[in-house]
């Protein structure tokens, strides 16, 4: 047919045009995607053109300037949690807010093309961004590459050795970014479009963050290369598209259902602001649908009998709770009974929650999810018991969990939550 003639030539273009990031940019977002993966001799190379630390005012909350640097020419160690001698948020606040797992934020990376894009595409503002400057508050610029030539999940390798870093993310701006760089004339709110915020998130030029798979170092001048391109449909500049292209305020998806569901179950993708985010957008797309449960996760519990299960004391695992991290932490390393290894560990942390029914909601004893008191609502979904649980609002998320039991010999009682957690039912341990 004509559509697989067109679908050929394409095929062989890209094939001729594989140094070229726009040709793939437009393959990629046209549904095209290669049946070959790229050869190293393909994939983008770039080079450290500075390094940068923070250093913020200590007692002070708000710093009163935003993404102050101080650049460094020394050689700095990078360990899992980040870039040596320098105080990133996430070092602070992963406990509160990251459910334990600082790791997929680790380094923030910026790119000199993208400041030529800023201002291009900010006229009237580019006076912001002439100095040479981590004016986004990155810990490392690079030359050579941008939005549109790295992916999701991409490996990156510096040729000094032995430093490995794995793109997890577009980074998604707050309200400081605003607050840096006001939009001229002046827009009201932060993130609306027209802001830096706005077309930095939706564009993915903001910079990015990579998880380090290998510890090392590095330096300006050091040469980063792409080693491993596990996942070329999902560019960078494309991915934040697909989630914040209205708004970097919420998730709203404008991708296929098929990208929904691989994109949710991708483990290369940040936790925090994308796919914990996307799990609960997926979530509340399910209350108008059947509820389709995984095998590994259990038979729905129906509801009448989830009203008479749901009081009583339950254990949080994971990104259900405040503590721990999510279940991918453990993957590599389960063992035949790991969930009563866990709730044993829990047990003798007293970090079990009391959870009691009063009407059409459910109460809990102390706090959970981001160390707040919570009401739940009970959801009849479809048959099958299931709560949702408001936490008030932006920059809260709401999540929504449904109730199952993991295996007809083990029996054992859960709340699977959408932020990618479960809770255990003490009594049926």
């Amino acid at each position: 047919s004509s559509a697989q003639t067109l679908y050929t030539y394409l095929s062989i273009w890209a094939a001729q045009c594989v140094n070229s990031g726009a040709v793939k940019l437009l393959l990629i977002m046209s549904g095209y995607t290669a049946k070959d993966p790229a050869t190293v001799d393909t994939l983008p190379t770039g080079k450290i053109v500075s390094v940068w630390e923070r250093h913020p005012i200590a007692g002070v909350k708000e710093q009163p300037v935003h993404f102050v640097r101080k650049r460094t020419e020394l050689r700095k160690d990078v360990a899992a949690i980040g870039l040596e001698d320098s105080r990133e948020w996430h070092r602070d606040h992963y406990k509160e807010f990251m459910h334990g797992e600082p790791w997929d934020r680790a380094v923030l990376i910026g790119c000199r093309q993208h400041y030529e894009d800023l201002k291009e595409n900010f006229p009237n503002m580019k006076h912001y961004w002439e100095k040479d400057d981590a004016t986004f508050g990155e810990q490392v610029i690079l030359d050579g590459f941008d939005a549109d030539s790295l992916c999701l999940g991409d490996i990156l390798e510096s040729t000094y050795g032995p430093l490995e870093l794995q793109v997890t993310c577009p980074r998604l701006c707050c309200f400081r970014v605003d607050h840096r760089y006001p939009a001229i004339p002046a827009i009201k709110h932060s993130g609306h479009e027209g802001t830096v915020r706005h077309w930095a998130s939706s564009n993915g030029r903001a910079g990015l963050f990579c998880r380090v798979l290998r510890p090392g170092s590095l330096q300006e001048g050091d040469t980063l290369r792409v080693v491993r391109r596990r996942h070329p449909q999902y560019p960078v500049s494309y991915l934040a598209g697909l989630f914040y292209s209205e708004s970097p305020l919420a998730v709203k998806f404008t991708g296929s259902d098929d990208q929904l569901m691989e994109l949710c179950n991708m483990e290369e993708l940040c936790m925090m602001e994308w796919r914990e985010r996307l799990i609960d957008y997926k979530a509340h797309l399910r209350v108008e649908h059947p509820l389709v449960v995984a095998d590994s996760m259990g038979e729905p519990v129906p509801y009448e009998e989830g009203l008479k299960l749901i009081e009583g004391e339950w254990c949080p695992m994971g990104s259900a709770g405040h503590q721990g991290g999510h279940e991918r932490i453990g993957q590599a390393h389960r063992h035949h009974d790991e969930d009563t290894d866990y709730i044993n560990r829990v047990i003798e942390k007293d970090n079990t929650i009391m959870l009691t029914l009063k009407g059409s909601e459910i109460h809990t004893d102390k706090p959970t999810f981001e160390k707040k008191h919570w009401v739940g609502k009970v959801r009849n979904d479809h048959g099958h018991f299931a709560v949702e649980i408001d936490l008030g609002g932006f920059p809260s998320f709401p999540r929504y969990g449904f109730m199952t039991r993991a295996g007809r010999a083990r029996g054992m009682l859960y709340i699977v939550m959408s932020s990618g957690g479960k809770w255990f039912k003490m009594t049926e341990v």
